[in-house]
């Protein structure tokens, strides 16, 4: 290859690349959902984001998300999504080896209807395809009104470990909300790199689709 015609497919690289980057935003404003892999902090993580326009002013879409309680509902996947009052902790010994149904009959006195604070507990069990086992874990979950964000962490669960975040958004019209989901966990399941890979990076945009369905559904709605 000669030095000018590389020089010309280097620029051509160069130019590409900020029009991917430059296009985000106007991919958000057409609709679309935008996926984004995390870097991996070491061997065996795992970590995406999902951003999408729901069309929703932001104090509705946030209800939606505090009623996380609902999740097994419409969330893909979601087999049981459980609030779980705090006290609990002083019942499941955390550093404990605990199985599902253990776990379960545990946390199953202190289940909530509503969060009782602005941190909760929330076990939550996930449907996997075969061969892996389903996942469930208990997670503590912290929610700040003033910056519309809630994050987790897993206090017990058959994940090596995982956390995430909601994040919202005003959009400049106020009548749409830009919400982000990201997730980073270690899953510690015995299958290839790049299978694990595809199945998150094709479970990313179900998030975001599920919760625009379902702040759009007509009796399902938040209670503002």
């Amino acid at each position: 290859m000669s030095r000018r015609y590389r020089r010309a497919v280097l620029a051509c690289l160069f130019t590409a690349g900020i029009a991917v980057a430059a296009t985000c935003a106007e991919r958000l404003a057409r609709g679309e959902i935008v996926v984004t892999r995390l870097p991996a902090a070491h061997r065996g993580e795992l970590g995406g984001r999902s951003q999408g326009v729901i069309a929703a002013p932001l104090d509705r879409v946030w209800a939606v998300l505090n009623r996380s309680g609902e999740f097994a509902d419409y969330m893909p996947n979601f087999l049981a999504s459980w609030l779980v009052d705090r006290t609990a902790i002083g019942d499941i010994e955390p550093g404990r080896r605990w199985q599902r149904a253990e776990l379960e009959e545990a946390v199953a006195e202190y289940r909530l209807a509503d969060w009782p604070g602005d941190t909760v507990l929330f076990y939550n069990v996930l449907d996997m395809p075969f061969p892996v086992s389903d996942r469930w874990y208990l997670l503590e979950m912290t929610r700040d009104k003033a910056a519309y964000l809630i994050g987790w962490n897993q206090v017990i669960g058959n994940l090596k470990s995982t956390a995430g975040s909601w994040q919202l958004a005003p959009r400049l019209d106020g009548r749409h909300t830009l919400a982000t989901y990201t997730t980073v966990s270690e899953p510690g399941i015995a299958l290839p790199g790049f299978v694990l890979d595809m199945g998150l990076t094709q479970s990313l945009p179900g998030v975001i689709k599920a919760l625009r369905k379902r702040v759009a559904q007509p009796g399902k709605q938040a209670r503002e």
